[in-house]
């Protein structure tokens, strides 16, 4: 919380014109990176590559402010570390779906739908893109 605001420290309200706004800032990645992307190829400047140990491929990324990362291919992504329940497991919010999906380092490109209604429980997979090499499509 931000002292004597009762706000994240993330959300900050503007003097001029009294909206909430996120703040840009960065936290360094090794602070904030769960297992899910241990091993990840560090490039600077927030810029990652990983491969899983299976050798399959999660990709280029770049870790934003907070639990943000921009995927190459698969846009914004929201995380939250899920390894409590599975080693290298996560939670992705996928900004342009508007749907939490469950993966881990060992079965992603696989990715169970969490968010409650109709497609809970169903499962997607990003195939790889045979156009752009390295590359995944949408589910």
């Amino acid at each position: 919380m931000t002292q004597g605001t009762g706000l994240p420290a993330w959300l900050r309200r503007t003097a001029i014109t009294g909206m909430l706004c996120l703040m840009a800032f960065s936290i360094p990645a090794e602070a904030q990176q769960p297992a899910f992307f241990a091993g990840a190829t560090d490039f600077g400047s927030s810029s990652y590559f990983l491969t899983f140990p299976d050798g399959n491929l999660f990709g280029y990324y770049w870790v934003e402010s907070g639990d943000w990362i921009f995927h190459n291919d698969m846009g914004w992504e929201y995380y939250v570390d899920a390894n409590s329940s599975s080693p290298g497991a996560i939670y992705f919010y996928d900004n342009s779906t508007g749907l939490w999906f469950y993966t881990t380092s060992g079965i992603f490109p696989f990715l169970e739908v969490t968010t409650p209604g109709a497609l809970n429980g169903v499962w997607f997979w990003y195939e790889l893109d045979p156009k752009n090499p390295g590359h995944y499509t949408g589910p």
